[in-house]
């Protein structure tokens, strides 16, 4: 993993919010370091949650109280995401069409 050279900056917890390469993929992502942290949890959320989603921020600050750094990613773009959204709205729909007949 690489950091890109875009950083959105870092908040009083030390979240660092930015863009993050992996390989030729880059994902955007909010890194929290603990001092002398002794190992990395990464966290990929994909359709319907978020690295913003408070169950996800809950986990990661637990384990950054003992002691390891993590690192929550979007697997998403936001207009993947409004994609992926829609299509589950739709899909919704038509079941309802579907199962009301």
């Amino acid at each position: 993993m690489e950091k890109s050279g875009e950083h959105h900056g870092t908040d009083s917890n030390g979240r660092k919010d930015g863009s993050y390469i992996f390989g030729k993929i880059t994902l955007e992502g909010q890194l929290v370091l603990p001092n002398e942290a002794q190992g990395i949890v990464i966290f990929a959320h994909g359709s319907g949650s978020s690295r913003f989603s408070p169950r996800n921020q809950f986990v990661a600050e637990s384990l950054q109280s003992d002691g390891l750094a993590t690192l929550l990613c979007d697997l998403l773009t936001r207009e993947e995401e409004e994609i992926d959204t829609y299509t589950v709205v739709e899909a919704g729909r038509c079941f309802e069409t579907v199962s009301s007949h």
